[in-house]
């Protein structure tokens, strides 16, 4: 099935699992999956977080558009846009204090999830940097 918004590149996204999510047949989609009772319970808080993060969205803009043409956007991306974002769906990020160490290569990483130590990772870019691109100081080595 063709999607608008989604194209699957090589084999990260399966068609089968993009179908599946679209029909609602994959595990984790239900109502009961999210501690809700109803699907209208569910569509209700769904649709408050999507106007908390469209406001969020229009604060986060607002700011950015007074940046000076080449200030980093850094705190900007991460405490006006990402980590609301974050604890609006119920996370509770936390800065990582030392790089995830994965078969001996290092791994900068900037939060996890929340405070266990085996939360997932997340890694907060300025929305002016590139992923594709080192970024200019040259640190890290790596494109994000």
């Amino acid at each position: 099935m063709p999607y608008a918004t989604v194209t699957s590149e090589g084999g990260l996204l399966p068609t089968e699992i993009l179908d599946g999510a679209a029909a609602g047949d994959l595990p984790g989609q239900q109502p009961e999956d999210f501690g809700f009772s109803s699907a209208t319970a569910l569509a209700d808080d769904i649709s408050r977080v999507w106007q908390l993060a469209k406001i969020q969205w229009q604060r986060f803009q607002a700011r950015r558009a007074d940046l000076r043409p080449n200030e980093s956007a850094m705190s900007l991306t991460r405490e006006l846009w990402v980590l609301p974002l974050l604890r609006s769906l119920e996370y509770a990020p936390v800065r990582n204090q030392t790089a995830y160490l994965v078969q001996n290569r290092s791994f900068a990483l900037s939060h996890r999830a929340d405070e266990r130590e085996d939360a997932f990772p997340i890694h907060i870019e300025s929305l002016e940097q590139s992923l594709d691109a080192r970024p200019p100081s040259g640190r890290p080595r790596i494109s994000p």
